[in-house]
């Protein structure tokens, strides 16, 4: 899971991250959480911001919250 920060339309970019498979939300903050397979992580983050002129501001491995864990273990589709 990463902690995502953008230059640009992020309700866009965020379209564009689950139209790619990526679970992703905003937080109460201008950050995102996107949770992304191990194998591409962060290269996959930056070819899609490139496809789609945005600017990463802010990028770094995220700890899943407690929330996050139970959520995905209950199979909650909203994170």
């Amino acid at each position: 899971m990463f902690e995502l920060r953008i230059k640009g339309d992020s309700e866009k970019f965020v379209t564009v991250l689950r139209s790619a498979g990526l679970d992703c939300h905003a937080t109460d903050e201008d950050v995102m959480r996107v949770f992304v397979p191990d194998h591409d992580g962060a290269p996959m983050l930056f070819r899609l911001a490139a496809q789609e002129r945005v600017q990463v501001r802010h990028l770094r491995a995220s700890v899943p919250t407690l929330e996050d864990v139970f959520a995905k273990a209950v199979g909650d589709e909203s994170r």
